[in-house]
């Protein structure tokens, strides 16, 4: 008796560590995997719901810019042989007078040196918000042709492009500067604008 107690204990120790699981510790690890998976496909999902709280965000910052009112300036440049006015919508220029009409879509920074470096005074006559609606009118083409400024031709081309030959009617200039005589400048203007329009002008008169 002693002895068949005694297989009990030994048959249940070597029993124990080779018995199967039970059938919900076998589950377990199949849903933990499963729960892993639900994890990874929440947090895989938090990347779009990122993007899309910043494609609202964009929307909406443009919505507000078009609302915004824009700031419309008439500035009026003044040289010794002229005085023009220009307009500037949220400082890009949209119209100007014909003789300046090569400022068109500068920017407000670029007009301020250009007229610093040939020392032209610019002053600001009104300042103030333009409606988002009302939309500048479009920038006529430019008319080929040669004009004459104090010290340069302007030259526009068919193409819109614009050229300044300088002269110094100054010998004593000329000869420090490298600049040429009035007619040897409207000679070169009309060289350049002969090469896409095959016309000749006569000099203009100062």
């Amino acid at each position: 008796m002693f002895a068949a107690a005694g297989k009990n204990p030994g048959e249940t120790q070597a029993k124990n560590p080779g018995q199967k699981p039970s059938t919900e510790e076998s589950k377990n690890p199949g849903n933990a995997e499963t729960q892993a998976k639900t994890q990874a496909k929440t947090q895989g999902k938090n990347p779009s719901i990122k993007t899309q709280a910043k494609t609202q965000a964009k929307t909406q910052a443009k919505t507000q810019a078009k609302t915004q009112a824009m700031t419309e300036i008439l500035a009026q440049i003044s040289s010794p042989s002229f005085t023009a006015g220009i307009v500037l919508v949220d400082d890009v220029v949209t119209e100007t007078a014909p003789i300046v009409r090569f400022m068109r879509r500068w920017s407000r920074d670029r007009v301020r040196d250009y007229c610093a470096k040939y020392h032209w005074k610019i002053v600001v006559v009104r300042q103030g918000p333009r409606e988002a609606e009302a939309q500048p009118l479009p920038a006529e083409p430019p008319t080929p042709g040669i004009t004459q400024h104090e010290e340069s031709f302007e030259v526009v081309l068919p193409d819109g492009q614009v050229r300044f030959v300088y002269f110094d009617d100054n010998a004593g200039r000329r000869a420090i500067s490298g600049r040429v005589t009035r007619r040897e400048a409207f000679r070169r203007a009309q060289e350049l604008l002969n090469g896409a329009a095959g016309k000749a002008q006569p000099l203009p008169r100062s």
